[in-house]
């Protein structure tokens, strides 16, 4: 499965500001290998091990962790819709985007 990242929020306490994703370091495009459980970026210099996956009600959920941050994701199968958040000890980023399966 690939992602698009489409918007991006990072979130400080009390206050979330619009930012991109290169300004987040969020990679532009994730790959999805469910089963292989990895989320890489496209040239596969970045990946991160999935550590949990459910599907339910047309949804599928992922949850990992790495480098002292948590991450979890909800895609909509039917429609592709794609929420992450990025949850760190300061803050989260918040990323929406798009999924397709090529």
């Amino acid at each position: 499965m690939l992602c698009a990242v489409q918007q991006v929020l990072d979130c400080e306490a009390d206050n979330c500001e619009r930012t991109s994703a290169a300004e987040a370091q969020v990679p532009p495009f994730v790959r999805i290998d469910v089963q292989k459980r990895l989320l890489s970026s496209i040239d596969g210099a970045r990946t991160s091990p999935i550590a949990q996956t459910n599907r339910t009600n047309g949804r599928l959920m992922l949850q990992g962790m790495q480098d002292q941050r948590t991450w979890g994701m909800v895609i909509n199968e039917k429609t592709g819709g794609m929420w992450a958040t990025i949850g760190e000890d300061d803050g989260a980023i918040v990323v929406s985007g798009a999924c397709v399966v090529p």
